[in-house]
């Protein structure tokens, strides 16, 4: 994971190393499975058409994948996966055009799921998992947490989880960064067994050509940031995502905006 992760657990010493080691052991698992961009990875496989069998995890990871496909209105896309090729272009023309010669293949009506086998109708349809994998990894730790008895916060890369409440009962203050001064924070927030995500244009971009692309590749973004809280990290990842494309998508979790 190439974003910096954090545990802040409150428990004994061995206790929370156990947790500790026990997070990262299925965090680094989970990267080496779902990530995008190393040629030996599950997803990678599947992508080159070398694979089609689905791990029982796999099979529920995208099965989950479909289901936000259908609540977001088609906005959280993994076959967004597709447009990545384009990033290799020589100029920002070349990236455009490539952008519009792959739109007809986005979409999960190129996909057909089995009961342990994924299938596509044509060659270029690819999944990325780079918008999921990350928040169901903080959901996966948070279940180590649980099951330890340890509370916490569970920081990857702005995607958090606070598992409980501090010792003294209170919830644990969360900083949301201000999109104009990143340094600084633009408001706090505060949780209790409940996750934050945060989505931005201010972050992660790629460089065609001599121009700078955004990572959310659909849509006219509207807002700076949006955060969403939501009993599960998954809900606030995917929704804090999807609404930077459409903010007037409905859900029933609390929201800030920034524009």
């Amino acid at each position: 994971m190439h974003s910096p992760c954090e545990l802040i657990l409150y428990a004994p010493f061995h206790k929370a190393k156990q947790a500790a080691k026990e997070v990262l052991v299925a965090t680094k698992q989970l990267e080496h499975t779902y990530n995008f961009y190393n040629p030996n990875s599950l997803i990678s496989a599947i992508n080159q058409r070398k694979e089609s069998k689905l791990t029982p995890e796999l099979a529920s990871i995208l099965e989950q994948a479909y289901l936000y496909y259908q609540r977001t209105d088609g906005i959280f896309d993994i076959t967004v996966g597709t447009l990545k090729r384009c990033l290799n272009a020589s100029s920002y023309a070349e990236y455009q055009a490539c952008i519009e010669k792959m739109q007809e293949f986005l979409g999960w009506q190129h996909i057909t799921l089995t009961k342990n086998r994924i299938h596509f109708d044509n060659p270029y349809t690819m999944i990325d998992l780079g918008g999921f994998v990350k928040e169901y990894a903080v959901d996966k730790a948070k279940r180590i947490l649980k099951r330890h008895k340890i509370n916490g916060i569970i920081n990857f890369g702005g995607d958090i989880a606070a598992v409980g409440s501090k010792p003294d009962g209170s919830a644990f203050r969360i900083g949301i960064k201000d999109p104009y001064k990143p340094n600084q924070f633009a408001t706090f927030v505060e949780i209790s067994d409940a996750a934050l995500a945060t989505s931005g244009t201010y972050e992660r971009s790629y460089k065609v050509g001599n121009q700078r692309v955004e990572h959310i590749f659909k849509g006219n973004l509207q807002a700076k940031s949006i955060s969403v809280i939501a009993p599960t990290c998954l809900q606030s990842g995917i929704y804090a995502t999807s609404l930077m494309i459409n903010p007037c998508l409905q859900h029933n979790f609390k929201t800030i905006f920034i524009f």
